[in-house]
């Protein structure tokens, strides 16, 4: 019969002893090495008075949590109890209660107890060796003149807190100069009462001018109804309470952060756990520091420290406010105490943004280098475009100038030799007395005759005398013929209503672009029609040279040639502007414009 997929009878299989011995011995390592990291760990049982976490057993707790580990170099397990305090006492179920810590801690091997306020404190004291015999024990959260604190056995330790509220009663009057009722709120509870003769007794050093009220055992309706109605001059003193006139069961900063939220008047209290919970402030000694005095002792006593090494005097106190409060009852901060420590403090702009503002500061001072050197590059391009501007002008009057003197040199002087020297050879032509000497001599003359031409052509190309004299209008038609008589190129000329006398620096310009247009019209086009345009446009005098050549790209005019760079200048040293417009088979129009000035308009 075939196999199902699920078939669980029994199958023979093959024993692999040296596997199986391996896997036991690893078992048994990893047991052995849990075993020992558990060992290492040591054990701290943590017992609280109350019947739930509280504010001041959560910061116990975790300071404890991470103090002690740091002291002792190793792993620490912190254990917790609450003995619901509120409810019931150590003498209706301390007896059974330590039965059960017993059987639930008896064989942990805890290290250190550590009892939190009062009633841990008697309850430890009472039962601890029916629960972890010899074990030592660390008070914290305990009053100095808590009856729990007095005639401890010597393997009880810690360093009391001073809950005297007389100095928080004198910071009252100090934050408030104009107070004249001060009223303390206490509950009904054991360790309420407590609080009432620590406030009568301190009472005794309030100056006379100030009425005391205590209103004690009150229910929390009409005690909240009552602060409310409360009136300016007044001042609020209470501890919070554990039950109120009714006998309901109560957290002690749950009472006061109902008595301050429905308060008329500023509320202070004596514990740092109630600053945040709307109280003013007050004298407090603050429970974090508590707890690390408790691991400090708690640590000496692990290591084997004697009892009688340990210090176990009191805790200092300090001065804490809560900075909304203070704003909210406008206390000035001369009043407050030098060496306060200002809880809620609003962080300021700064401290609030430093890292934006930094870093919007860096980026501002980056963009303003960066603008400043775009600037001073941008003041030394524009210095050297204008010392090569005013070079460029100088270098292009320059050559007009020198241009002029040898068209005047060659035009007066040159051509005035080479006339005489034609008139000469004509002489000689006619007295030569054979025909080879009078061919010879025609020669000469005919070829003297050309040369006179040729140097007259050349004076006027470098400058023609005929802008000077009668004006651009003329220059450029003169030129446009001897072009189109040599090139044999059809060339026509358009002249507008132009004024009748330009000035000298636009009419050269105007002539030179003309002239260096046709000329490239002749060398390079292959046209066979230019026409040139000269006309009045706008505040200037535009001049535009078209042909119907073969053009060119004018993409690659960043290599342009010297002829154009020539004519950008020329019109640039005038204050015009030069357009050049061309596409291979679509010929080319080169358009040139220089303004006026009023007095040539």
């Amino acid at each position: 019969m075939p196999r199902s997929t699920y078939d669980f009878s029994p199958r023979r299989t093959r024993r692999h002893p040296g596997i199986g011995h391996v896997l036991t011995v690893a078992a048994l390592a990893l047991f052995l090495c849990n075993a020992s990291a558990q060992e290492a760990a040591t054990k701290v049982l943590v017992i609280h008075s109350n019947q739930r976490p509280t504010v001041a057993a959560m910061v116990i707790e975790d300071t404890l949590r991470k103090a002690l580990p740091e002291m002792l170099g190793r792993p620490v397990d912190i254990f917790s109890e609450y003995l619901d305090e509120e409810w019931t006492s150590v003498e209706a179920y301390g007896q059974a209660e330590a039965d059960f810590l017993k059987i639930k801690y008896g064989n942990r091997n805890i290290g250190v107890i550590v009892a939190s306020a009062p009633q841990a404190v008697q309850f430890a004291t009472i039962y601890r060796d029916r629960m972890l015999p010899a074990v030592p024990v660390v008070h914290i959260a305990l009053a100095s003149d808590s009856p729990q604190g007095t005639n401890l056995p010597a393997d009880i330790v810690g360093r009391p807190m001073n809950l005297d509220p007389a100095d928080t009663l004198q910071l009252m009057l100090r934050m408030h100069p104009d107070a004249t009722r001060l009223v303390m709120i206490i509950g009904t509870a054991e360790r309420d009462r407590a609080w009432e003769r620590r406030l009568r007794a301190a009472a005794k050093g309030i100056e006379s001018g100030v009425a005391i009220d205590y209103w004690v055992g009150r229910p929390t309706a009409e005690t909240v109804e009552r602060v409310r109605a409360l009136p300016p001059g007044t001042v609020v003193f209470t501890p919070g309470y554990f039950a109120d006139g009714t006998g309901q069961i109560a957290i002690p900063r749950r009472s006061v952060e109902r008595i301050a939220e429905a308060s008329s008047v500023p509320v202070y209290g004596p514990l740092d756990t109630y600053v945040g919970a709307g109280v003013v402030g007050g004298y407090v000694t603050p429970y974090v520091e508590q707890a690390k005095q408790a691991a400090t002792i708690a640590a000496q006593l692990i290591k084997g420290t004697s009892t009688r090494d340990i210090d176990v005097s009191p805790l200092p106190k300090v001065a804490m406010l809560d900075w909304r409060q203070l704003q909210r009852w406008q206390i000035p901060q001369a009043r407050w105490p030098a060496d306060a420590v200002i809880m809620y403090r609003e962080p300021s702009i700064w401290q609030r943004y430093n890292v934006a503002i930094t870093l919007a500061v860096a980026i501002f001072l980056i963009q303003s280098g960066l603008i400043a050197a775009l600037l001073v590059q941008r003041f030394r391009r524009r210095r050297a475009e204008a010392s090569s501007f005013a070079l460029a002008g100088r270098l292009l009057t320059a050559q007009e100038d020198e241009r002029r003197r040898l068209a005047r040199d060659l035009h007066d002087d040159v051509t005035q030799r080479l006339a005489r020297l034609a008139i000469d050879a004509g002489r000689m032509e006619r007295d030569a007395g054979g025909i080879q000497a009078k061919v010879a001599a025609r020669a000469v003359r005919e070829d003297l005759v050309r040369l006179s031409e040729d140097v007259h052509g050349l004076s006027y190309q470098l400058h023609p005398s005929m802008l000077d004299d009668l004006g651009l209008a003329e220059g450029l038609r003169a030129e446009c013929d001897k072009l189109s008589r040599q090139a044999m190129i059809e060339i026509h000329l358009d002249i507008g209503d132009i004024p009748k006398r330009l000035p000298r620096d636009v009419s050269l310009c105007l002539f030179r672009v003309a002239q260096e247009a046709m000329r490239n019209v002749v060398r390079h086009a292959e046209a066979t029609k230019v026409d040139v345009t000269l006309a009045r446009e706008g505040r200037g005098v535009s001049l535009a040279v078209r042909d119907d050549g073969r053009g060119f790209d004018t993409s690659g005019d960043e290599h342009a040639s010297l002829g154009r760079v020539s004519m950008r200048e020329r019109v640039r040293q005038v204050g015009g502007r030069l357009r050049i417009d061309s596409k291979p088979g679509g010929g080319t129009t080169v358009k040139a414009w220089a303004p006026l000035t009023e007095t040539a308009s």
